[in-house]
């Protein structure tokens, strides 16, 4: 059985703002507004909600480093589903065993980007929420879109529609909605991880030593296979179409991530090439190498603007295009 939890507020009134001045920065009046909402977070949680780059992230990193408890658990959405698949696996589809497995004695669970879009991952979602609703723990989840906005196909959101009544029961919704896509400003730091990478096209990335026959290999993830141009000990080299052109997932993107700490995906296709399926996979890549912090270099046959003008973009285009923003990019 699960020990009882301490419900207080788990950091004091004005730490988010401090931390944010500590590191030079000033919160805008949503983010405050936001930071007010978990300090004197009662109930089950708080579910944050609003365009890309407005500091959902940092707000709930930063409460979790400053809580008053170390028995804490930190995931990306991604990341989560794929490890509790294989937990289930082990322990013969039992939710409840997989979660103490996952979580032990965790009293604080946080999920970045937390979506549905997927008819069956909404099953999985309802089935999942209700486990964790269910435990003594505190829940933050961050996400694009407001509950109602959860699987917004109009043949499967009605199926939906309690688990969003329970999201909105159980968790205080949060907009942070503040003006300035903090990704896109060229702020004075040095670059490092995703955002030390490049979008190039052309002959700008002559600077790449381009693979030959020799250096390609395969690579297995899981029951698939996929080909890398080069695997050196510095790089994974993947061309477009071995990773999206084809039936991958997230989670054989998660393996690969695991294994590679730099990466270059050459042969970008522009609008007119990219098929929808492929810029949906694109996005999860992209996804998981930025959750990642893994410095990936793109080569591609248009600049990174006409490339995110197609007409098929993933769902969640404007996240993509926001973290994608944070590349170098040439002309």
């Amino acid at each position: 059985m699960w020990r009882r939890r301490v419900r207080g507020p788990l950091v004091p009134e004005g730490t988010l703002a401090a931390a944010a001045a500590t590191q030079g920065l000033v919160l805008d009046t949503s983010q405050l507004e936001a930071a007010t909402r978990l300090e004197t977070m009662a109930g089950q949680g708080i579910y944050l909600w609003g365009p890309p780059g407005r500091g959902k992230s940092w707000l709930m990193d930063t409460f979790l480093a400053e809580a008053r408890t170390s028995r804490t658990t930190r995931t990306h959405c991604h990341r989560f589903f794929t490890d509790l698949h294989a937990e289930l696996n082990l322990r013969a589809h039992d939710l409840d065993a997989a979660l103490d497995h996952m979580l032990g004695d965790a009293e604080l669970v946080c999920f970045d980007e937390f979506h549905v879009h997927d008819p069956a991952d909404g099953i999985f979602v309802d089935r999942l929420l209700d486990a964790l609703f269910r435990r003594p723990v505190r829940v933050i989840l961050t996400s694009n879109y407001p509950p109602r906005r959860l699987l917004p196909n109009p043949l499967f959101h009605s199926m939906f529609e309690p688990t969003i009544h329970r999201i909105e029961q159980a968790l205080a919704i949060v907009h942070v909605d503040g003006p300035i896509d903090y990704r896109t400003l060229d702020l004075d730091t040095p670059r490092s991880g995703f955002a030390a990478g490049r979008w190039m096209t052309g002959d700008r990335f002559s600077d790449r030593r381009e693979p030959g026959d020799g250096d390609a290999a395969s690579l297995s993830i899981g029951i698939r296979t996929v080909v890398a141009r080069a695997v050196r000990p510095d790089l994974v080299w993947f061309t477009f179409d071995a990773l999206c052109a084809r039936p991958t997932a997230p989670s054989d993107f998660l393996e690969l991530a695991d294994r590679f700490p730099r990466w270059v995906i050459s042969e970008v296709p522009g609008p007119d090439r990219l098929g929808r399926d492929a810029a949906h996979r694109f996005g999860s890549l992209v996804d998981v190498l930025y959750d990642a912090s893994i410095r990936t270099d793109f080569l591609a046959e248009v600049p990174l603007g006409q490339f995110l003008l197609s007409r098929h973009l993933p769902v969640d285009a404007e996240r993509m295009a926001s973290r994608l923003s944070q590349l170098q990019t040439t002309p």
